[in-house]
This record gives C-alpha cells, structure tokens and sequence, in this order.
C-alpha cells in the first residue's frame, strides 16, 4: 500500500511539472512576442529618425539600433537556453515515466507473488486437512479390524465347549444357554458365542451376517 501511493505522488508530482514547464513555455512566448512587437515598433522609429531627423537623430538612430541588435542576441541566446531546459524537462520527465513504468511493473510481480504465495497456503491447508481425515479413518479401520480378530480368536477359544454342545443337541438334548452375550448358528450349523453386543454390531456393518442368520439374547429368551 505504501509503494502504491509512493507510485500515486510521483505521477501527481510528474504532471505538475509537465503543467509548470507548459505555462513557463507560454510566459516565454508571450514575452518573445512582446520583444519583436517592440523590436517592429523601434525600427519603425529607427526608420522615421534616419529619413527625416538631422545628424543628432542619425546617431540616436544608430545607437538605437546597436541596442536593438544586443537585445535581439540576448534573446536569441536565452531562447536557446530555453530550448535546453526544455529538453532537459522532456528527458527528465521520460526517465520518471520510465522508473514509474519500472516500479508499477514490480508492484504487479509482488503482487502476483503475494497472491500465488496465498493460494499454496491454502493448497497445503487442504492437503494436511484430507491427511488428517485419512488418518482418522485408518485409525477407526484398524480398530474395527483388531475387534474382529480379537472375537475370532475368542471362537477358537471356546471351539470345544461348542463341539460339545452340538454333540448333546445331535442327542436330542437341548444345550444351556450361556449366562450373558449373544450366540449364533454359523453355515456349518455351528453354534457360536457368547459375543458382546458390541461384536455383534461390527461384524453386522462388516456384512458378515446373512439375513436368515440364526441368534439368541440368553437374557430375554433362548429360543434361536
């Protein structure tokens, strides 16, 4: 922001003496014309004093011209020093349009970089966002995955208890039901369990459950 009005007050400050150099060119000019106005008028005079005035008058007329002559040399001589400092304006306010050009051109640079450093902060924002989410659904993968294997090792466990009870089902006895936990009959018509509600629900949303799936909840009936 500062650069930018640094960059505003040197515009403003070119254009005024790009309007101080115009109105000194016509105070110049105004006064040239008034010289050679003057000049005509004194040779007029000049010309009247020679044709028709004595000795006195002729050499009036001649110091009048001499005098006419070092004030038309002088002229010509501040009208070249003019001319220089004209030219010297006109260079020195084209070096200024070229360092403002300069120093615009690099605001814009800055400010194209500002923009494109803004857009890779929010990029990476983004990226350590969706890392942050895959993180967490692995997290919630691999507990669900050691909650599996844990109640699959619990089957192993109590493999022989349930061999045992189909044994006594196959002779027509009719198997206890566990004191807590859920129980199940697997496709080998293998009775599986007790497990805890919460197994029971992972293994559910894990589609490992068909819908014609036998099970019991000891604590409210046995029946399957």
């Amino acid at each position: 922001a500062r650069e930018a009005q640094r960059m505003r007050e040197m515009q403003n400050a070119a254009k005024a003496a790009n309007a101080a150099q115009l109105d000194r060119q016509r105070q110049v000019q105004e006064a040239q014309e008034a010289a050679q106005e003057q000049i005509v008028r004194d040779m007029l005079n000049l010309q009247r004093a020679a044709g028709y005035g004595g000795g006195a008058d002729a050499a009036a007329a001649l110091r009048l011209q001499a005098a006419h002559a070092a004030q038309a040399k002088a002229m010509v001589q501040q009208q070249r020093q003019q001319q220089q400092q004209r030219e010297q304006a006109l260079l020195l306010g084209a070096s200024t349009q070229q360092e403002l050009a300069r120093r615009m051109q690099l605001y814009e640079q800055a400010q194209q970089a500002q923009n494109g450093m803004q857009l890779l902060e929010e990029n990476a924002a983004r990226l350590q966002e969706q890392r942050q989410r895959q993180q967490h659904e692995a997290k919630k993968l691999a507990q669900a995955q050691q909650m599996a294997a844990a109640g699959h090792q619990r089957q192993q466990q109590q493999q022989q208890q349930q061999m045992q009870g189909m044994g006594a089902s196959a002779h027509g006895q009719k198997q206890a039901c566990p004191a807590t936990g859920w129980q199940y009959i697997d496709p080998k018509n293998q009775i599986q369990g007790p497990f805890s509600l919460l197994e029971m629900q992972q293994w559910y949303h894990m589609n490992y459950f068909r819908p014609e799936l036998k099970m019991r909840l000891p604590q409210k009936h046995c029946s399957w």
